[in-house]
């Protein structure tokens, strides 16, 4: 049932429902008169931008949001100045590793040598005193 009532509420909002400003993105034609007499009234549109005012047109958008545009900045900052930090730092953390990688690295070898060693003079004795032995 509730199933049911879901796909009623979405079919009927999608059959009702008008996209904003319909009117004034050419999807029809507007009406010549409103019910009331009065002429329809179109907005002059602006003239279309060029490479140039790009980033103008973005100011002024985000500008004109007010409160809310000048969170959106405030953000942008936010996160451009920790990234920044974020990637300092693991490149801090990277040379770090590396350095670490090489030194335990040296150290292994060292100790892989000394085993050697230690594996050669345990063989000595083991032959030494199967000679006895015998």
């Amino acid at each position: 049932m509730k199933i049911i009532l879901g796909l009623l509420l979405l079919v009927g909002t999608y059959v009702y429902a008008e996209p904003p400003n319909f009117d004034q993105y050419g999807y029809r034609n507007p009406p010549q008169q409103v019910a009331q007499g009065q002429q329809y009234q179109q907005r002059p549109q602006k003239p279309e931008s060029s490479v140039n005012t790009v980033v103008d047109d973005v100011i002024d958008i985000i500008l004109a949001q007010g409160f809310s545009g000048a969170i959106i900045i405030v953000l942008f900052g936010w996160l451009y100045r920790s990234d920044k930090t974020n990637r300092e730092s693991q490149q801090a953390n990277i040379d770090r590793f590396s350095d670490l990688s090489i030194e335990s690295n040296k150290i292994l070898s060292e100790l892989v040598a000394k085993i050697d060693g230690v594996e050669r003079e345990l063989e000595a004795a083991k032959t030494l005193q199967m000679m006895k032995r015998s």
